[in-house]
């Protein structure tokens, strides 16, 4: 309750928005009417009437509480149900084994039909033999009833089923608070500060043992609510009764701070302070808890050097500290004297300049986290004796003033996780040169790594006979080697620069590879002729982004796995292979690779394929060739103003193409994707079938075979000067006419008609036509005085036919437009119109408010506007500004 109390002093915008709102306040607890008449008195007044306020809550005193008569009760699920979930979670051949249907039946019931202890005992039960299913029948688990806190048992046997250092890693989670999104990584490196976490198995490092334990408990249905990118989870959250359980079984030993005490019992252990406001230091000197963790929510307070201060040298045992977005300025030199510190986290505070010398001192750190520290300008100089150091996350994208790493990073075996390495000059008062060859002492690298070269550095041969400095981490899924881009044209006369390129050959397992800003006129021999699909065949990701010696990248087309390509401002390239290929789109690639007969698949994984500011390039082949993309989902072209043909094949989706154009050399034969696409007769196997498009160049539509539109649901128009009227792609809809749904047309200056082509739409749910400056709709009301009733010559066009079908239509920055379309009273499936900078219009029609499924109207920045609709009854929103 008191959250919401302070987000509605915080959201003082509510009062002056005359929106109506939805409050869901979702399980509350809070049994006190005068706590839920305090919220209310809030809420009364703002916004308009109509408002709506939901309560979920597994009390039946807090719904008694904010005076609910007839609350809605949530069944539990049905007995079939319960069953059927319990057969997903434990596996349905397992579940319905002749001996464990009965036990399993009678375990299902003791659930009482509640889906998270289906869950986790299922979870529990998965790939176990008949006696530990006999156990968990015998245990003392008593049948559940509906109050949300007789579940906790069923929660508890399955904790107790963890081996011990799972236990620690599950309940040090709930160290955060309820609905606290957290962070994969970071809660894998708290784990390993405290010694949670033992190997497996023999040989396996912690990191790899920590993420089997987190894996253990996602499938045990200890976590939830998970956010992945790329397959893999970066935050989860766990279940609010999960979380009850984990503080019940950790006792005292985690204790979350806000604002209601601060008081720490003794036995106290691991401090969240989550205190919204100014943290004091008597909070901290009157503890007599040995704390071994200090996590907080981060904000800006008065007297944060005195608190941090105090920190510092009253708890000495401190294992985890959390500083982060403190607003510090200075870290004092007591910070050497934690010698248990393993975890320290400094990220956000963006005015520190500097890490005191003290901090080489933590023998025992094993995770630094600086990153926006944004003018932190140098690590201290003996860093490398931090030799457990496994995690060092140092400031990325806008720091410019950390040039270098420190000396002696071969020293430093243990890391495990760095996200950037930078090669610079050190300061003048600080002797030595920052080596390249020290990247090659951490090969238990994994995860990502970016390269960052400085202005001022400069490759020293002496350091760079045998290279391969990479080489040997094997672990690494990304690397990122970045030169300055504002220095690009000073350095295109140092030789140091092909060789750091070359010397910086990642290891064959490498998956993610980019290059940025490479000022040399010549690419690496290890990436030259056939030399990547030799060197990094496992690639699916690259990169390349100003990179002006690259002028052809030859044979990519081997790399087998690759899904995802981009290219950005190459300005020499012209063509992608400078050399000529045979290609059989018909045979079968099936195991015969050293065959001089066996078929060659081009880039047979490629999905995702983007070529922006690519100023000379004409094509992928100097000379004509067939492309073949067998999985190519996605095209993004952009400022591409040569070309002569674009890749396209039988899977694209979804094409941009931008402020580029096809450069027709012989007006009779236009290609696209190298093969004819004046073709459009019957569907061939290799014709696209696009979902989305967005372009500025409607002739390139046009040149694309029309079969490729049959599926088309959404096309976005954008800045095309040459297009006078949507009838230039008449034929485009008519290909559309079923599928298209979402039409959108934007700062195309000189249309000056929509009417002639949209008629073709009869699927259009949705119309946007924005900062069209010659755009009027006087075409559309008729010509020679006809009647506009008259369906024999058109007029009513083409909102006649989109009657049916059109919910949505906006009108954006129209500087020519007088009056609406009279031929929009057809529209009688229109539920939301938008009326948005229309200097000249004067009135809105009195036939608006005779649309009969119009509920949502919108008219904001029209000067001009006189009059209204007398009667908007069927409205049930409506805002004019």
């Amino acid at each position: 309750m008191l959250m919401v109390l302070d987000w509605i002093r915080w959201s003082k915008s509510l009062e002056k928005n005359s929106n109506e709102y939805l409050l869901v306040l979702d399980d509350l607890w809070t049994e006190n009417q005068g706590d839920w008449l305090k919220l209310k008195g809030y809420l009364v007044g703002l916004g308009n009437r109509g408002n709506k306020i939901v309560v979920t809550t597994r009390s039946e005193g807090t719904a008694i509480a904010v005076g609910s008569n007839n609350p809605y009760m949530l069944k539990a699920l049905s007995h079939e149900n319960s069953w059927n979930l319990f057969e997903r979670t434990v596996g349905k051949e397992q579940a319905n084994h002749n001996d464990l249907v009965k036990i399993g039946k009678n375990i299902v019931k003791k659930c009482a039909n509640v889906p998270l202890a289906i869950k986790v005992m299922g979870s529990l039960l998965h790939g176990q033999p008949v006696n530990k299913w006999q156990t968990i029948q015998q245990s003392r688990l008593t049948e559940i009833k509906n109050d949300g806190n007789d579940i906790i048992p069923i929660l508890k046997l399955s904790y107790y089923h963890l081996f011990p250092p799972l236990k620690s890693c599950f309940t040090y989670s709930a160290l955060f608070p309820k609905d606290f999104w957290i962070q994969k990584e970071l809660l894998i490196s708290l784990w390993m500060a405290h010694g949670y976490v033992e190997p497996l198995d023999e040989g396996q490092i912690i990191e790899e043992a920590a993420e089997e334990y987190f894996q253990i408990l996602v499938r045990r249905c200890f976590f939830q609510d998970f956010q992945k990118w790329n397959g893999e989870i970066l935050r989860f959250k766990m279940h609010d009764l999960m979380h009850d359980m984990a503080q019940q079984v950790s006792g005292k030993d985690i204790f979350i701070v806000d604002s209601g005490t601060m008081d720490l019992d003794k036995k106290t252990r691991h401090v969240y302070d989550s205190a919204p406001y100014d943290r004091t230091t008597g909070f901290i000197t009157a503890t007599r808890a040995k704390i071994r963790s200090y996590a907080q929510s981060g904000g800006h307070f008065g007297g944060v050097q005195f608190f941090v201060r105090a920190l510092l040298e009253n708890w000495r045992s401190v294992r985890v500290l959390d500083l982060s977005q403190l607003n510090i300025t200075d870290l004092p030199n007591a910070i050497g004297e934690l010698l248990h510190l393993r975890w320290l986290n400094l990220d956000g505070n963006e005015a520190l300049k500097k890490l005191p010398e003290s901090l080489t001192k933590l023998i025992n750190l094993q995770a630094l986290f600086v990153r926006r520290c944004y003018k932190l300008e140098e690590l201290p100089e003996h860093f490398s004796e931090l030799i457990n150091l496994r995690t060092l996350y140092v400031p990325d994208e806008g720091n410019y003033r950390l040039r270098c790493m420190p000396l002696g990073m071969e020293k430093m075996a243990c890391l495990t996780r760095l996200n950037q390495f930078r090669l610079g000059q050190r300061k003048s008062s600080m002797k030595g040169k920052v080596r390249i060859e020290d990247l090659r002492v951490p090969k238990n690298l994994r995860g990502s790594l970016e390269i960052s070269i400085s202005p001022d550095y400069k490759h020293s041969k002496e350091y760079g006979g045998g290279g391969g400095y990479l080489y040997n981490t094997k672990y690494l899924k990304s690397v990122s080697i970045q030169w300055p881009r504002k220095y690009e044209k000073e350095r295109m006369g140092n030789d140091g620069d092909d060789d750091v390129l070359e010397y910086l050959q990642p290891h064959s397992n490498l998956k993610e590879l980019a290059i940025k800003h490479y000022p040399r006129l010549t690419s690496p021999q290890w990436a030259r002729e056939d030399g990547l699909a030799t060197s990094l065949p496992n690639l699916v990701k690259i990169c390349l982004e100003v990179c002006n010696g690259f002028g052809e990248l030859p044979w990519l087309g081997k790399l087998q796995y690759l899904k995802t390509f981009k290219l950005y401002s190459l300005k020499n390239l012209e063509y992608i292979e400078n050399k000529t290929r045979d290609t059989n789109i018909n045979g079968s690639s099936d195991g015969a690779a050293s065959s001089s007969m066996a078929v060659e698949i081009f880039f047979p994984s490629l999905e995702n394929l983007e070529l922006i500011h690519l100023q000379k390039l004409k094509g992928w082949w100097r000379g004509e060739r067939l492309a073949l993309f067998p999985r190519l989902s996605r095209v993004t072209i952009e400022y591409c103003p040569n070309l002569r043909s674009i890749p396209l094949g039988p899977a694209v989706e979804t094409l941009s193409f931008w402020r580029s154009r096809i450069v027709e050399e012989d007006e009779e034969q236009k290609v696209v994707g190298g093969t004819s696409s004046n073709d459009c007769g019957n569907s061939g196997s290799d014709d696209p079938k696009i979902k989305e498009i967005k372009t500025s160049n409607l002739r390139f539509l046009k040149s694309l075979p029309m079969v490729a539109f049959q599926g088309l649901t959404k096309m976005t128009i954008l800045w095309d000067d040459e297009v006078q009227s949507l009838s230039e792609v008449a034929e485009v809809f008519c290909g559309c006419s079923s599928s298209l749904r979402f039409l959108e047309v934007q700062g195309c200056n000189n249309l000056r008609c929509v009417s002639r082509g949209l008629q073709h739409l009869a699927a259009l749910e949705s119309l946007v036509l924005f900062f069209l400056p010659k755009l009027s709709f006087d075409e559309m009301q008729g010509e020679e005085g006809e009647d506009e009733e008259d369906d024999a010559t058109g007029n009513g066009m083409p909102w006649r036919c989109l009657a049916q079908c059109l919910r949505s239509l906006e009108l954006r920055s129209l500087d020519k437009v007088v009056e609406l379309p009279r031929g929009m009273h057809y529209l009688t499936a229109l539920q939301s119109l938008k009326i948005v900078d229309l200097p000249r219009l004067k009135d809105i029609p009195q036939w608006i408010a005779c649309l009969p499924s119009l509920h949502s109207l919108e008219i904001r920045e029209c000067k001009h506007l006189e009059s209204l609709p007398e009667a908007l009854g069927s409205l049930t929103s409506l805002e004019i500004s």
